[in-house]
């Protein structure tokens, strides 16, 4: 059973850990996914655009139905934002190699790599997920 307290102290770490409260501060963080443009998707009003429709017939063959292609572009928007997110990695990395910089501006560097894991990660998962949901359709027919 947990003691008075550290139920308090659980409480009050709580009441600290709950995100901005300033309005500054709120603005802030509602901009931290627009940083990099991951947090956009790939699939506009409904629709996909070729490079994600023409992976995604790729990956359902010709003989797909409806379903079968609607889960390929799920797959297709999934590894293009993958591929997005490695390539801004790779443009960071490759940056920060050209330029000989001080022990200041790598752990910069590192702040700005640290949000990408999340969004890789993501994508990872969406994939992941897509694939598997595109496994079970493709084996019941």
């Amino acid at each position: 059973m947990t003691s008075a307290r550290k139920c308090f102290t659980n409480r009050l770490n709580a009441r600290r850990s709950t995100g901005p409260k300033t309005r500054a501060g709120k603005a802030r963080s509602s901009r931290n996914a627009l940083r990099h443009g991951l947090s956009l998707s790939l699939a506009l009003d409904g629709g996909y655009p070729t490079e994600v429709e023409s992976l995604a017939r790729a990956i359902a063959g010709k003989n797909a139905n409806a379903r079968q292609f609607e889960i390929g572009c799920r797959i297709a928007v999934a590894q293009l934002n993958l591929l997005q997110v490695r390539q801004i990695r790779h443009y960071l990395l490759s940056a920060a190699a050209r330029e000989h910089k001080s022990a200041d501006a790598y752990s910069e560097l590192i702040a700005r790599l640290a949000p990408l894991d999340t969004y890789e990660q993501r994508a990872l998962a969406r994939r992941r997920s897509a694939i598997r949901e595109f496994d079970s359709v493709h084996t019941e027919q």
